[in-house]
């Protein structure tokens, strides 16, 4: 009985999801993010900066023209990030959300924005650059992410945190033998600090990284595609690629992953 009051609670979140119209009248959209993962979203003294608030920014511009549209960026941790759309707390989700078989049967994706594999963060000292020196030991990943799934269907010992900087914490307490996340992700601890390294980067197939919004919510789903197509056409993914993305990683991630020249290039 619980589980069927559960599924009626969360359809009906999902049918009461904000449609354009609705935000349009309202003058204002919700918007999904994550408020520590530079350069992507991070908050600087206040203020909201990286790829993925660009990208917001750009998309609602491109959505409503010149009807004033106020953002309302909403932080949420990384388990929240369906849950909050499927309880209508957002409107969208711009938040380094991967595309997955379970998560579409809870939300619609837009096209992609990026893509991304598999990393490990390690302790520098370990010296780790393979996946065999880290056979049958404790990873640690945020609890909800695909990094997560991949290992634990491999088989790994998995300790969950509720963010990517408690992992990190844990990890340099000597919890664990290396942190699994995007390899975008585990790249930027590793360039941030001198202790920690980062050379298993390459992990399971490609995953791809797209705008998340509530189920069945179509008009507010094709007018986002419509616009990323119009973003892709106008170079914005060429543009924060060179001005935001490769300055940060210092060339270790490849332009393709962010021009998504494959998939843009059919329309």
């Amino acid at each position: 009985m619980k589980k069927i009051l559960l599924s009626i609670l969360l359809g009906a979140g999902a049918l009461c999801a904000n449609s354009l119209a609705d935000i349009k009248q309202a003058g204002e959209i919700r918007i999904g993010l994550q408020d520590s993962q530079p350069p992507f979203s991070f908050d600087d003294n206040g203020t909201l900066k990286g790829f993925e608030v660009d990208l917001a920014n750009e998309l609602v511009k491109n959505l409503f023209g010149n009807k004033k549209i106020k953002i309302d960026f909403i932080a949420v941790a990384s388990k929240d990030r369906v849950p909050s759309l499927e309880q209508n707390k957002v409107d969208l989700i711009i938040s380094k959300l991967t595309v997955t078989k379970d998560r579409v049967q809870k939300v619609d994706f837009s096209y992609p924005y990026y893509s991304v594999q598999i990393g490990v963060l390690s302790r520098k000292d370990d010296n780790i650059s393979r996946i065999d020196q880290i056979a049958h030991k404790k990873i640690l990943s945020v609890k909800g992410t695909t990094a997560e799934e991949h290992f634990k269907n491999a088989g790994y010992e998995i300790a969950t945190c509720t963010d990517a900087n408690e992992c990190v914490a844990r990890l340099k307490a000597g919890e664990g033998i290396g942190f699994a996340d995007d390899n975008t992700v585990v790249l930027g601890y590793a360039r941030n600090d001198a202790a920690l390294d980062a050379k298993i980067i390459n992990l399971g197939k490609v995953d791809y990284i797209a705008v998340a919004l509530s189920k069945g919510n179509t008009e507010l789903l094709d007018a986002v595609n419509s616009s990323l197509v119009k973003m892709y056409k106008a170079k914005f993914f060429h543009k924060a690629f060179d001005e935001d993305i490769k300055p940060y990683y210092g060339g270790k991630i490849d332009k393709k992953h962010f021009t998504l020249d494959e998939v843009y290039s059919l329309f």
